[in-house]
């Protein structure tokens, strides 16, 4: 009889320690999960904020939020990537997949100068609207959308607009950006 007791004993210990190993791992990889969710937002933050920065920090708060929407309404649309860095990064690349310059969605991204912000104020401005811009975003407050839907905009200081504005649909103009669909 003792002999089994011990066995089972033996058994139901280590088994007990076995799944409290695999409990503590398992609470352990949902942490490192957290985190890595929780770093894929602050860079999808940070993608949108210096989009928000390099494209309109000369802008209004409103014409801010516009490029931020844009930039939204692109990741949700089915031609373009669906994270807020890939729709900031597209770009025809060459054969080693590097983007080609001056051949980005964005002008800034691939512009080969430097894409660190230089204006502590403006920079602070433009992480905040992105952090608000993105809330709204995701709780589908879509009719906050100053664009209208918007995927595409352009500077209306350029002395011709581009080849696409002229199959697409103007929305609306929002200080020096006209705004399509």
């Amino acid at each position: 009889m003792r002999v089994r007791w011990r066995r089972v004993t033996a058994v139901t210990l280590i088994g007990g320690l076995l799944l409290g190993h695999l409990w503590q791992d398992h609470r352990t990889v949902e942490r490192l999960e957290q985190r890595v969710e929780d770093l894929e937002a602050a860079r999808e933050l940070e993608c949108l904020a210096r989009n928000i920065y390099w494209e309109a920090r000369s802008e209004s708060e409103r014409g801010q939020r516009a490029v931020a929407w844009v930039t939204l309404n692109r990741v949700a649309h089915p031609q373009y990537p669906k994270t807020v860095c890939g729709v900031v990064s597209q770009a025809r690349v060459d054969r080693q997949g590097r983007p080609l310059r001056n051949q980005c969605q964005f002008s800034w991204y691939c512009d080969g100068l430097s894409d660190e912000p230089r204006d502590r104020g403006a920079w602070a401005r433009a992480v905040h609207i992105a952090g608000e811009v993105k809330a709204k975003f995701s709780r589908g407050e879509h009719q906050k959308d100053p664009t209208r839907g918007a995927v595409f905009y352009h500077a209306t200081w350029l002395e011709s607009r581009p080849s696409w504005a002229e199959v697409q649909k103007p929305t609306v103009q929002l200080g020096s950006h006209q705004f399509y669909k």
